[in-house]
């Protein structure tokens, strides 16, 4: 007598519905939270466990309708590379005969579909456990806080009134040099009309890093990324050990040890949402993150979305629309934090001129033809279909847009603002056109770590400031200011990666300096 073979429970839909997810994760770690994942992954298990009991019900079987649901999901997340190559119209057509036929098969099919279930449960674990393990690597172990900045009683220096401070990071915004001769941009009339307004430019300043990932935590720290690490036992290598450098800085916690408040606004970015303490948080009403934002355009949802009347669109389904959205808030209500009876510490990440490029010159709203992405470093923007044209045009667009703006913002801070605040605009990096060139190319690294870097301080304090200050001394000096620390300035040190693809770290000062 045979025995009856044992039924092997499917589990490949739930795992297919997460897999995407956690693969461009595992990609982005080290400008990524996890608690990104959270979202998308939940809405994505729901949605599949509902698709799965309703075909389960039409089709009788829940192995068959495990088989359909996780053809539907690779459907969805391959439309939007699919609709690269052809018309949306016709992408839908197929999956939907591709469905149709699939779940014909399955009707007409009287096998339980047990082999086929462990080849798919086999697969996807497989895949699973690659990722998952990955991402464990990646993860930080038994990492202590950023040392403290002592808070100090300076005789002399205490101020009656501690100003506001805004710091805004123009992500990828060369320096007047690089945007001169590399784009044939004349950046002159933007900065003299900041320097009509107080602002000291230092027009030889060069980013410490050349990534988003390592400049913002070394600024926010007041160090360079290799000695943080030493202090609290991480690996300056580890994406995850720069995430939580970041969200739980020095220069926040300092400025709350003496009564500031925390202000941060929406970036679409990760990296700068997963920042702790956060007194007053500013965002549109709606809200994605990047990986979101990497996500939806794999799918047909933006595409659907795009093609319904404008009063019923929902914009954070476009990547893109949203891109725009948040650098506009972002812009529109920067002079809107403010406490009665304490000062504000305004910490505003603004992707732009950084790609995607999402404006015309005049603000006009720009679609990019091709899947979204936040990537320049590394050639990213060229792998994903971008020409060097496009880059030059488009990030020149940004820049007229983002300047006539930004002046904007710069006079309504100044005319809201009590007491005359502090205000740092500085790029975190340079530009990215000649990404494809080797790392240690000096073109390259010139034009990545050549950033805008421009201050409105005190007298008292300005005059400390010198053309080739870098990142890393930014606060060192505002702390000291106002009585808070009494740190030492850094030596000015710039530092790329030795190659493309690798995680050492070389020092390039000279290369992009100079003796």
């Amino acid at each position: 007598m045979t025995p009856p073979m044992r039924r092997v429970k499917p589990v490949h839909p739930l795992l297919i519905a997460v897999l995407p997810i956690l693969l461009i994760y595992s990609g982005n770690v080290d400008e990524t939270a996890f608690g990104a994942v959270i979202r998308p992954a939940g809405v994505m298990l729901i949605g599949s466990l509902l698709l799965w009991a309703l075909l389960a019900l039409a089709l009788k079987s829940i192995a068959k309708g495990a088989v359909l649901v996780s053809l539907c999901i690779v459907f969805f997340f391959s439309f939007g590379a699919c609709a690269q190559v052809t018309r949306m119209r016709v992408v839908l057509a197929a999956m939907a005969l591709g469905v149709a036929g699939a779940a014909y098969l399955l009707v007409r099919t009287r096998s339980r579909l047990a082999d086929l279930t462990g080849v798919l449960n086999t697969v996807t674990l497989c895949i699973a456990a690659v990722v998952t393990v990955n991402l464990i690597r990646q993860s930080p172990v038994g990492l202590s806080r950023p040392p403290e900045a002592t808070p100090l009683t300076l005789p002399g220096r205490q101020l009656a009134n501690s100003p506001d401070i805004y710091y805004i990071i123009l992500d990828g915004y060369g320096g007047a040099d690089v945007l001169e001769s590399v784009y044939g941009f004349d950046n002159t009339e933007f900065l003299d009309q900041l320097r009509e307004r107080g602002f000291r430019v230092c027009e030889r300043s060069r980013a410490n890093y050349t990534n988003t990932s390592r400049s913002l935590p070394s600024s926010l720290n007041m160090d360079y990324i290799d000695e943080l690490a030493q202090e609290v036992g991480g690996d300056s290598t580890d994406g995850a050990f720069r995430v939580q450098m970041l969200s739980d800085n020095r220069v926040v916690r300092s400025l709350r040890s003496s009564n500031y408040l925390f202000a941060s606004f929406a970036s679409g970015f990760d990296l700068t949402e997963s920042l702790s303490n956060v007194d007053l948080w500013f965002r549109p009403g709606r809200s994605l993150n990047d990986l979101e934002m990497v996500l939806l355009p794999m799918t047909p949802i933006p595409a659907i979305d795009r093609q319904l009347p404008d009063r019923v669109r929902y914009s954070i389904l476009d990547p893109y629309r949203y891109r725009r959205e948040v650098i506009l808030y972002a812009l529109d209500h920067l002079a809107e934090p403010r406490a009665a009876s304490q000062p504000v510490f305004v910490f505003a990440h603004i992707i732009c001129p950084h790609p995607p490029f999402v404006f015309g010159p005049e603000g006009t709203p720009v679609d990019p033809p091709r899947l979204f992405s936040l990537g320049d470093a590394g050639g990213d923007f060229f792998k994903i279909g971008g020409t060097r044209d496009e880059y030059l045009r488009g990030y020149r667009d940004h820049l007229t847009f983002l300047n006539h703006r930004l002046i904007d913002t710069v006079d309504s801070i100044l005319s809201a603002a009590p007491e005359p605040p502090i205000i740092v605009l500085q790029g975190d990096h340079g530009p990215a056109l000649n990404s494809g060139l080797p790392a240690t190319d000096r073109d390259r690294l010139v034009e990545r770590q050549s950033i805008l870097n421009a201050y409105l301080l005190p007298n008292e304090v300005s005059s400390q400031l010198y053309d080739d200050i870098t990142p890393v001394n930014t606060f060192r000096l505002i702390l000291n200011y106002l009585g808070i620390t009494d740190y030492q300035l850094l030596e000015d040190r710039c530092y790329a990666r030795e190659s493309r693809s690798g995680d050492r770290l070389i020092d390039v000062t000279e290369d992009v300096l100079g003796p």
